[in-house]
């Protein structure tokens, strides 16, 4: 069992004060409103869970909010996948069967789903523990299904799978695309089987990828500052990079980011993939961004980037 490492930091480390910090999320003008005698909108057809950003909740908590706005209306989940990103991971894809505590309660892994991806995965997946300790991508994201569950009243529990997704570093690199047989469509392919198998079982299964955007400036090792038209440029490029991604062709997302080789630090290359080519033509259309922000601090002139997007089957 993992502890929640930023209880108390990040967010409120008592139960009633976390429930009330992100029932407060939906409050406030240019928010995503909470559910108020059924009138929010029913999520798009096909739900299949949102894109999140991870970045502090100290630093910006509405694109948090639109992002699980959807979450207020969909039926609760029984098995959630969470794509995170590795931060300090040594491999491109890292999964692991521990479950968390957090301020509010233990979430266990999907241990029967996990024990069939180990069959079908080489161990190096599973050779990368110390990277899913303290990891903020995967904890943020189950403080949110947890809090988000509380305040609906939902008591049934749920399971997750957690996986830490790298950058793809060695396609942006060479201009190359995976092959058939490369881990990014073994890992695809083994997800997806899981998933059609509980839902072929009668559970619902959701999903939450947990990613920022671009990393600019001195502190990410950038020679420049970043400015005003740094951030506009980078919202246009970001704009071009979700457009593609709704299309569910990895190929061209791949080949986007290779014409610069992701010189913004752009985070989430490997998790969108991941979800690209696990529904494959489905995929058309199943990311649809809706939120954007910029965290900019001038004292250092560096930047991130953040993003929220709704996740769904035609």
């Amino acid at each position: 069992m993992i502890r929640a490492s930023l209880a108390g930091t990040c967010y409120p480390a008592e139960k009633p004060e976390l429930l009330r910090f992100v029932r407060d999320w939906f409050d406030g003008p240019e928010r995503a409103p909470w559910v108020v005698n059924g009138t929010n909108p029913e999520p798009r057809g096909g739900f299949k869970g949102v894109v999140s950003p991870h970045i502090d909740f100290r630093v910006n908590t509405s694109v948090y909010a639109q992002a699980f706005a959807p979450w207020l209306m969909a039926p609760p989940a029984d098995k959630v996948l969470v794509l995170g990103v590795g931060h300090r991971s040594r491999i491109e894809w890292s999964l692991d069967g521990r479950g968390y505590e957090t301020p509010l309660g233990k979430v266990a892994t999907d241990k029967a789903g996990l024990q069939t991806l180990a069959k079908k995965l080489p161990k190096e997946f599973w050779s990368d523990p110390r990277a899913h300790a303290g990891e903020h991508s995967i904890e943020f994201s189950l403080i949110c299904l947890q809090a988000l569950r509380a305040l609906r009243g939902i008591e049934e529990p749920f399971t997750f799978v957690p996986v830490l997704c790298g950058g793809l570093f060695q396609y942006l690199a060479t201009g190359q695309l995976p092959e058939v047989e490369a881990p990014l469509y073994r890992l695809a392919t083994a997800l997806r089987e899981w998933w059609d198998a509980a839902e072929a079982a009668g559970q619902r299964v959701e999903l939450v990828v947990s990613i920022d955007g671009c990393h600019m400036g001195p502190r990410f090792g950038h020679p420049y500052s970043v400015d005003e038209p740094c951030l506009a440029d980078c919202a246009q490029w970001e704009e071009a990079l979700w457009t593609i991604a709704a299309t569910g062709d990895v190929a061209a997302f791949l080949r986007f980011l290779q014409q610069d080789g992701n010189q913004r630090y752009f985070d989430g290359v490997g998790a969108l993939a991941l979800v690209m080519a696990m529904f494959g033509k489905e995929s058309v259309g199943l990311i649809q961004r809706n939120g954007y922000a910029q965290w900019f601090e001038k004292r250092d002139g560096s930047a991130v980037t953040f993003s929220s997007a709704s996740v769904a089957h035609r």
